[in-house]
């Protein structure tokens, strides 16, 4: 049942939360935001939301989750319901803002019953989301809304401001096309790619790929640090350092996306100053403009890399490992 047949409620369990406004108080201490992790449409059959709702449902999920019914959105007590438990969870908790999930799990129907006050599913949706934000952004101007791209369009902008690659764990080249995809259609919005893992048997070379590969986007890490190895450890921290300095360049420079057919062999963002590009396939980064100062990460398994530009002037040149290594350094 994977825990669906417990959603819908969202209240917390004592035993593990004694109080959710004391943990969330606890993580604004440490400089943090808190999000929590929502299944929109889900009501599981163990929850007193199914035993109020169970006659305005929309369908029973799959038979392996049997037990869940995704709701209906066209009666407004459903709508009602989800908003006032976000709502409240901001109010009462302090929440900042919420990972909104499955929205792509409420489908079409041609039945119609007395009560509801839409025909069309995606039109009820569509509300559902516009007086979320709305209602939302009353009490937290900068609420966080987080949407994942299997549901995900142009027009969830109008409803969240980060959106997340589709669930592809210890798959580097997957999260990067997911991401890239995002960043192509996303505009200012934040994106973030799925979780990042990997083998901590694996070389601190091969296990940089899974960050590497999400360059362009806000990397969520899900690695504990006390199972890595020194190399490991080193290497997190030296592109997250790498991320951390150059971030505004990477989230809102102009993009550069070479090679769309062939899996974006060479993709760069630059801003007045400075530039980070990255090699994804081949051995070639693509260099249109020259800026006082050029990052390149080499994502591939190759040990060169060519420059292809014109007259960029003379630079001086510094080439790292994947720990912070530094491993030759001239001018050219």
């Amino acid at each position: 049942l994977r825990g669906y047949a417990y959603c819908g409620d969202w209240r917390p369990v004592n035993s593990k939360v004694e109080s959710m406004k004391t943990f969330v108080d606890a993580i604004h201490e440490t400089g943090m935001k808190c999000m929590l992790w929502y299944s929109v449409p889900y009501v599981g059959a163990y929850t007193k939301a199914y035993e109020k709702f169970k006659d305005k449902m929309l369908y029973r999920q799959s038979p392996d989750e049997a037990m869940t019914y995704i709701v209906d959105p066209r009666y407004p007590e459903i709508r009602e319901y989800l908003i006032g438990m976000y709502k409240q969870a901001v109010i009462e908790w302090g929440l900042d803002g919420f990972k909104l999930d499955f929205i792509d799990s409420f489908k079409q129907s041609e039945i119609v019953k007395e009560g509801m006050d839409y025909v069309s599913v995606y039109d009820a949706v569509d509300r559902l989301l516009k007086d979320v934000i709305k209602t939302l952004k009353e009490i937290k101007p900068d609420i966080l809304i987080e949407f994942r791209q299997s549901y995900m369009g142009p027009l969830m902008r109008t409803f969240g401001n980060m959106f997340r690659a589709l669930d592809c764990p210890n798959d580097s080249w997957t999260n990067q096309m997911r991401v890239l995809a995002l960043r192509l259609t996303s505009g200012n919005t934040a994106v973030h790619s799925d979780m990042v893992m990997w083998n901590y048997n694996e070389s601190a070379e091969l296990a940089a790929f899974q960050l590497t590969r999400v360059l362009f986007s806000v990397p969520q890490i899900s690695i504990k640090m006390e199972l890595m190895d020194e190399r490991q450890q080193k290497m997190v921290e030296r592109y997250l350092e790498l991320w951390n300095t150059y971030r505004e360049t990477i989230m809102f420079g102009e993009m550069l996306y070479k090679g769309y057919s062939s899996n974006f062999p060479y993709v760069s963002a630059r801003s007045e100053k400075n530039q980070v590009g990255a090699v994804y396939g081949g051995e070639t980064a693509y260099i249109e403009v020259s800026t006082d100062e050029i990052v390149l990460v080499n994502s591939t398994l190759n040990n060169q890399v060519i420059i292809q530009s014109g007259n960029l002037g003379d630079y001086e040149y510094k080439v790292y490992d994947c720990c912070g290594k530094l491993m030759a350094a001239d001018s050219i």
